[in-house]
């Protein structure tokens, strides 16, 4: 199974590297959210088979917008295959940061254009002004994390080569939104993620309890009951959805 979102260089992950399991995982990629991860999910990723993006996340465009500077050289190592995770962030005191996230969005999604590269997107309470900013500048393909838009929002990002993701929060019985949001995309546009270790799936974790990768079989096992399919089926699935993004989507080794 595949893992399209996660962030393996943080403090809780790092020590479990090497217990990722290839039965579980087949591949994954890493998003490094400021300069600093940046670099260490680089480093990560000389030593085991990650695919990486990097991107300035939107909760870190007050304080380090200036690192966007530095970003163009290192998306060109070999492991990168994405911008991201980039975007807009309109929750409660990140507003206060909005004139900001726009204009650190747009440069970094001139970097992407520039650099052919796909992009990983952090959207909340934003989506207006994203789909506006995303009419500006083209991409080869736009991916939506832990997507949680509404069924319109699908329709007007399908026309930017868009996929959707989604994690954790379906694997909640009482979830009904996001269960409803499943059914409404088109299969050959649909990803699967942990987000780990920042989200888990609380009624199966306790509160100190971080998640990883190897945990991504609870995300297919939710969505291949909400869409009544053999979770093998899925997996093939939304494999062939990575690879169709992503020719040379490194994978874990035996």
């Amino acid at each position: 199974m595949y893992d399209i979102h996660c962030h393996i260089n943080e403090p809780s992950m790092k020590s479990r590297l090497a217990t990722i399991s290839r039965e579980k995982v087949k591949g994954l990629l890493t998003s490094g959210i400021e300069k600093q991860s940046w670099i260490e999910n680089l480093n990560i990723a000389k030593v085991y088979p990650f695919n990486v993006s990097l991107g300035l996340h939107p909760f870190h465009v007050k304080d380090k917008f200036d690192e966007i500077d530095d970003l163009k050289m290192l998306l060109t190592d070999a492991s990168v295959i994405a911008v991201g995770e980039i975007g807009l962030d309109y929750y409660n005191d990140y507003i206060e940061s909005k004139e900001l996230q726009k204009e650190a969005f747009y440069n970094q999604l001139v970097i992407a254009h520039n650099l052919n590269l796909p992009v990983i997107l952090h959207c909340r309470r934003s989506y207006d002004d994203l789909y506006s900013m995303l009419k500006t500048v083209e991409v080869p393909a736009l991916i939506f994390h832990s997507f949680s838009g509404t069924e319109q929002d699908i329709l007007r990002m399908k026309e930017f080569n868009s996929y959707f993701s989604f994690g954790f929060p379906i694997t909640n019985e009482n979830s009904k939104k996001y269960r409803r949001l499943v059914q409404l995309i088109p299969r050959d546009r649909l990803l699967l993620e942990t987000d780990s270790p920042y989200m888990r799936p609380k009624h199966r974790f306790g509160d100190n309890q971080y998640s990883d990768p190897n945990d991504v079989g609870l995300v297919y096992e939710a969505v291949s009951e909400v869409l009544d399919v053999a979770i093998e089926d899925l997996s093939v699935q939304v494999e062939r959805n990575v690879k169709s993004i992503w020719k040379n989507f490194r994978e874990l080794s035996s």
